[in-house]
């Protein structure tokens, strides 16, 4: 029995951590407020740092394109969410913390109910698991950076570490 138990919940990690909007709430309670943009993943709402949960944009000083296309994917990502938010309150439904201790969340204004599905459906990110029509959507229509060549923020942070 216990084998089992342990078993189901090994499981449903996995699965959550793969799929954080079918996770547990870390809080019942959303925190709401008005947003500052960090980049094109991340905000700071009510001095909580808050990371888009299945999403995954361009670094801020990732680059796209090719040498005669190039252009600042990472800054283009951050004024999308900028535009997006248009300095409306945002309502965070928080998750769990990331490596970084972020905290990973669905947001919403009055008038965008997604967040994080609108900036894949617009091209600004990637998704991890949870949007995969919204990025094909993206893919299709050549939005955001499916308009040029770009290297995964993944791949582009593996090769650009921090130095803290």
């Amino acid at each position: 029995m216990v084998v089992i138990i342990l078993i189901v919940v090994a499981v449903y990690i996995q699965y959550t951590q793969k799929h954080p909007q079918k996770a547990s709430f870390i809080s019942k309670v959303p925190i709401k407020g008005n947003a500052l943009v960090i980049d094109g993943d991340s905000i700071m709402v009510s001095s909580v740092m808050i990371r888009l949960a299945g999403i995954d944009a361009p670094e801020l000083h990732q680059f796209c394109g090719t040498k005669k296309t190039r252009y600042p994917c990472g800054l283009e990502a951050k004024k999308y969410l900028e535009q997006l938010i248009e300095n409306q309150p945002v309502t965070c439904h928080l998750y769990k913390k990331d490596k970084y201790h972020r905290i990973l969340a669905t947001c919403k204004t009055k008038q965008v109910s997604n967040i994080n599905a609108t900036i894949v459906q617009n091209g600004w990110a990637i998704s991890y698991y949870d949007y995969p029509k919204e990025e094909q959507e993206a893919k299709k229509k050549k939005k955001g950076i499916w308009q040029s060549n770009f290297q995964y923020p993944r791949k582009w942070r593996k090769s650009h570490p921090r130095t803290e």
